[in-house]
């Protein structure tokens, strides 16, 4: 069990909102990556999009990406999420299933700026005692038995793996294949350092343009990254209204502002209000782990933590808006 929770401890401390602030961890440039290049000056005039999210669906006609995680020792595993064969009238998820039938076709995986050949080594498959969270194989949950269910691949290089997660001993990478990747070169991003562990606030014409659009008044926005060259990504949220709490995902580029919305809850009684069990009122960013070229806009690889799950996926816009694909948010137990 001592595995395990060295597992959820690495898991949430890489990608919880904190763990960006200022650090060169996975993602960020050796020099702290302080660019303000992508950044709309406070003059300019900023374009509105609607904040509707749509689902970007898969294309299943192609090698679909999947989430590895890195365990060490040169093997990752892609975590399965889902049930493996139909039970109690369920199917299986279909892109996970997609996953499996190509299991052998990957041969890639993304971090940052590196690409690390990986090979397919083995399926670990749920056994009928899946769904007790405390022995055996389990799915969809991270940290709750020694050996989650999943496809494992190795690579190659361990040591340049090693470098590439920094301070970590694991971490997430983007698995696809070389060929895809001729087609959807990596695109260059670096995290924007902050001051006194503090991230700068995004722009202040974004910031009074989103107040009007809402009606709400700001209380903490957060520029995070920077992207290829004139796209910056950060979050802000608002004060409470009513029984809600509105924080936004903001991806910024030429002038343009295009937004996401994610409601929260808020407790008038108690004036407790939050977006996740226990986030104690802050509205986490994504981590980046990978952004690859997809025609007019990258698509950017993400994970979201939060102290009791952690969600993968990926956004790009698409028609003058944010869509975002969600591949699975997975439960972490704590033993």
């Amino acid at each position: 069990m001592k595995q395990t929770l060295t597992l959820i401890s690495c898991l949430f401390a890489a990608v919880s909102f904190a763990a960006c602030k200022g650090n060169a961890t996975a993602g960020t440039s050796g020099e702290g990556g302080d660019s303000t290049q992508t950044i709309a000056p406070s003059d300019s005039t900023i374009t509105e999009e609607e904040g509707e999210v749509d689902e970007l669906p898969i294309d299943e006609n192609s090698l679909p990406y999947a989430f590895v995680y890195y365990e060490g020792s040169g093997l990752g595993k892609v975590l399965y999420w889902s049930e493996v064969e139909r039970k109690h009238d369920v199917d299986p998820d279909k892109e996970q299933m997609l996953i499996r039938q190509h299991k052998t076709e990957y041969n890639a995986a993304i971090n940052d700026d590196n690409i690390f050949d990986v090979t397919y080594k083995e399926e670990v498959l749920p056994r009928d005692n899946e769904e007790d969270w405390t022995k055996g194989v389990t799915i969809g949950m991270i940290g709750a038995t020694i050996e989650e269910a999943g496809l494992v691949y190795r690579f190659a290089k361990p040591q340049a793996v090693k470098r590439a997660l920094g301070d970590w001993d694991e971490g997430f990478f983007v698995l696809t294949s070389k060929a895809h990747l001729d087609e959807h070169p990596l695109v260059h991003f670096e995290y924007v350092e902050g001051t006194n562990d503090d991230y700068r606030p995004l722009p202040a014409n974004v910031i009074k343009q989103m107040e009007q659009k809402y009606g709400l008044k700001s209380t903490r926005s957060a520029l995070v990254a920077s992207i290829g060259e004139d796209i910056t990504y950060g979050v802000m949220q608002f004060e409470p209204k009513g029984e809600h709490v509105l924080a936004l995902e903001v991806l910024i580029q030429k002038g343009n502002v295009y937004v996401a919305e994610s409601q929260g809850y808020y407790d008038a009684g108690t004036g407790e209000f939050g977006w996740n069990v226990d986030d104690e009122g802050e509205y986490y960013a994504s981590s980046i782990i990978a952004v690859v070229e997809n025609g007019d806009f990258p698509l950017i690889f993400t994970t979201r933590g939060a102290p009791e799950s952690l969600t993968t996926g990926w956004m790009t816009v698409k028609d003058g808006k944010i869509v975002r694909h969600t591949q699975e948010m997975y439960y972490i137990y704590y033993n």
